[in-house]
């Protein structure tokens, strides 16, 4: 009986994961201006700016720098836009 109660649990998880997924990251308007308060510290230090020295962060350390590392790592570049 309990474990009718988990799979249920899991299958409306997995659809209110689908939906807010769909709604907010597939459906909703995109906004660049947001995105730039961490895509502009990030190409900073990858092209050579010191965080926190040279760049301005607003939005904290670790956050542009996993973006950094995550862009480096994955060969991603700014020329992969529109």
């Amino acid at each position: 009986d309990n474990k009718k109660f988990f799979i249920f649990d899991i299958l409306f998880s997995a659809l209110f994961f689908l939906l807010f997924f769909k709604v907010f990251l597939l459906s909703s308007v995109k906004d660049s201006f947001h995105y730039s308060w961490y895509l502009g510290p990030a190409f900073s230090s990858i092209v050579g700016g010191n965080l926190l020295v040279d760049t301005v962060s607003q939005y904290g350390y670790l956050s542009i720098l996993f973006i950094k590392y995550f862009s480096l790592f994955t060969q991603i570049s700014s020329s992969h836009g529109y």
